[in-house]
């Protein structure tokens, strides 16, 4: 009888300490799909207020950009204006400098971002250049795909801008980005 107990109480231990360990590993307070698996390769601001930093594992890229101590009302105006700003890099806009060849700059209906909300959050799924961009509608500059999208955590009161890409000839591509989209949530 005393071994069961002394197997029932090391499980619990170990139960609960691979779950603070997991929890001290995802310092960001959300989570996504394979999350230690990726490596951190750039840091480009650690604030107090903000961090965006990209992610790498194999040749997939996870770029996160994170506001701290933002209230719901003033993350959901910043996600409007971010997804607004974002749909504007596709539109049909009139050139600044109209010629004969074109008076109006815009982007192929096949290389526009599709919109989509999965589990009431917003996305995008889009194509990327080389240097990591989105807004590219040019096919031979085209050379990542992906998404961005935006949470909100109310938990520890953070906005989050994820954008997730990989090699637009991988294999399952899309199953990849809505698995990934599909399991991002909050800790």
């Amino acid at each position: 009888m005393n071994i069961k107990k002394i197997i029932v109480v090391l499980i619990l231990l170990i139960t609960v300490i691979s779950f603070v360990l997991y929890k001290m590993d995802n310092k960001s307070g959300i989570y996504f799909l394979d999350q230690k698996k990726y490596k951190l390769n750039d840091v480009y601001e650690n604030s107090s207020e903000a961090f965006r930093g990209l992610y790498q594992f194999d040749n997939d890229y996870v770029r996160l950009e994170i506001n701290k101590k933002i209230e719901a009302k003033d993350a959901d105006s910043l996600i409007k204006t971010k997804a607004n700003q974002f749909q504007k890099l596709f539109q049909n806009d009139i050139a600044p400098y109209p010629g004969e060849v074109s008076n109006v700059t815009g982007c192929a209906d096949e290389f526009k971002p599709r919109e989509v909300y999965i589990n009431n959050n917003l996305f995008f799924k889009a194509y990327l250049n080389s240097r990591y961009q989105f807004g590219s509608c040019i096919k031979d500059q085209l050379v990542y795909q992906g998404a961005i999208g935006y949470i909100y955590c109310q938990k520890n009161k953070s906005m989050y801008q994820i954008e997730y890409f990989l090699d637009k000839n991988s294999s399952d591509i899309n199953k990849k980005i809505d698995d990934f989209i599909s399991s991002l949530k909050c800790n």
